[in-house]
């Protein structure tokens, strides 16, 4: 694959994302996962806090 057949496919690639592309504070530019995937990453981050809560991940339990 070539240097221009590869911009020209990320060029296409960011013009398809765009309806899903944000910019944050600091102006970075990222994307917005598929909803399903940020259900999983809350529910993953809230399962690790109550194992930390518990003390299941070794050490003592972290208070909430």
């Amino acid at each position: 694959m070539s240097r221009t057949d590869w911009e020209k496919e990320r060029a296409e690639l960011e013009q398809r994302l765009e309806p899903f592309t944000r910019e944050s504070a600091t102006g970075e530019r990222y994307v917005i996962p598929h909803p399903a995937v940020a259900r999983f990453a809350r529910a993953y981050d809230r399962l690790f806090r109550y194992g930390l809560e518990r003390g299941w991940l070794g050490g003592e339990p972290v208070p909430a």
